[in-house]
């Protein structure tokens, strides 16, 4: 990694990708600093994990997937081959789109 320079993330904190195919059903993946986290089944297991959607992304827990059992990576593990797919997709609007990924930044769960 010392013979690269990472981009600087450009979310406040994690982001939540939505994937949708073709048939219309999305796949969530939490990602921060581009770390891939975890696949999740819905948004509404952001709360385990000390993140909630920004307000104009309520709507996005509405949704639910079946995911199988993965052998999903650590927290904090960083992929180089990971991170310049990330940097491809996420940086790019038109790839965003023809892809059909869609980002929803996250903030700290607000714990009172």
């Amino acid at each position: 990694m010392k013979n690269y320079q990472r981009v600087v993330w450009p979310w406040q904190d994690a982001i939540i990708l939505e994937e949708k195919n073709h048939d219309g059903n999305s796949y969530f993946h939490l990602i921060r600093d581009w770390v891939y986290l975890r696949q999740l089944s819905s948004p509404n297991e952001l709360d385990d994990f000390g993140y909630q959607v920004t307000e104009q992304n309520a709507n996005l827990y509405n949704q639910t997937i079946e995911i199988p059992n993965l052998n999903l990576n650590e927290p904090e593990d960083f992929d180089l081959d990971t991170y310049f797919i990330l940097i491809r997709f996420l940086l790019n609007t038109e790839l965003m789109s023809l892809n059909r990924l869609k980002v929803y930044p996250l903030r700290q769960h607000e714990f009172e």
